[in-house]
């Protein structure tokens, strides 16, 4: 140390103290940067173990790339029974027909003309009897579809698959006849199933019995509105065009409304006979009831006949 000294003091010429002081100063320095770099070292040391005693973070999953979700199929809702005021009302003792759905059947329309006489046409007919007849059903409490209410034309199936749809209490259809006989006329109605021949009878004893019209039959037939009808249904032939006299009438305002006045009446009849509908009638070949013969000579008409 005293050798360092002395050549220290002759190399920089500093005053025994100052270099002294200057030496320590030195040595401080060098401790201190010898123990940084210990904590250093020990502190990288420590990192390494510490990162050797870490488990390994789970790999990541490879990111795919995205797909459309395929589309999900609606669900499926269950069709709801269409409700019909025979299932939801509350019976009024004072309406006779409280209670009772009505499907009301405008025979013909549109470009279907039906019977034609002149500028006279059958769909006219029966919209403007149909139409008073409905209104005289409301005033007795029946809740009335009308299949049409303007002059629209509707086919037989659309006839049938709306009465089978909507399920009313009974189905009436409105026409009027004609036939190449002018001498020939007369009322009529027609059933298929023996559960609607009861309501064809009644609106036929009402038709003959008001109208004074010659009774010509209440009868089985296969008309489509009726044979594909699950309900209880009848088709009423009103009277002739054919027939000068019958022309007359059913061109006339005051006996169209006796018409809707003897139908509303037969089917106030039916129900007080059958006060419940019977259960919907089955598509099945039924045993005609009090048919009869048919007569060849009195062929009923349904589409367009010009006269």
């Amino acid at each position: 140390m005293d050798i360092f000294m002395q050549v220290f003091r002759r190399t920089t010429k500093l005053p025994l103290k100052a270099a002294l002081i200057f030496i320590i100063g030195l040595t401080s320095l060098s401790v201190s940067r010898d123990s940084r770099a210990q904590s250093h070292g020990q502190t990288a040391a420590s990192l390494r173990k510490l990162a050797l005693m870490t488990p390994p973070a789970p790999p990541q999953a490879e990111q795919s790339a995205p797909t459309s979700t395929p589309p999900q199929p609606a669900p499926v809702v269950a069709p709801r029974e269409p409700v019909t005021a025979s299932g939801a009302c509350v019976l009024d003792p004072k309406l006779p027909l409280s209670c009772k759905t009505i499907m009301i059947d405008p025979g013909h329309g549109g470009f279907q003309a039906g019977a034609v006489r002149g500028k006279v046409e059958e769909k006219n007919i029966t919209l403007s009897v149909a139409l008073k007849l409905r209104d005289l059903l409301k005033a007795d409490g029946a809740t009335v579809i009308m299949t049409r209410t303007t002059d629209v034309a509707l086919s037989l199936h659309d006839r049938a698959v709306m009465s089978n749809t909507l399920k009313p209490d009974i189905f009436l259809s409105i026409h009027v006849n004609a036939n190449t006989d002018r001498a020939i006329h007369g009322v009529e109605t027609y059933y298929y199933t023996n559960e609607s021949s009861v309501l064809s009878q009644d609106l036929f004893n009402s038709l003959s019995a008001t109208l004074h019209e010659q009774a010509n039959w209440s009868r089985w037939d296969d008309l489509f509105v009726l044979d594909w009808n699950t309900r209880v249904a009848s088709l009423a032939e009103i009277g002739y065009l054919s027939h000068a006299n019958s022309f007359k009438n059913l061109t006339q305002d005051a006996y169209q409304q006796k018409v809707a006045q003897a139908l509303c009446t037969g089917i106030e009849n039916y129900f007080k006979a059958v006060p419940l509908a019977p259960p919907p009638a089955v598509l099945a070949v039924p045993v005609p009831m009090n048919s009869g013969p048919r007569s060849s000579h009195l062929p009923h008409v349904h589409e367009a006949d010009v006269l």
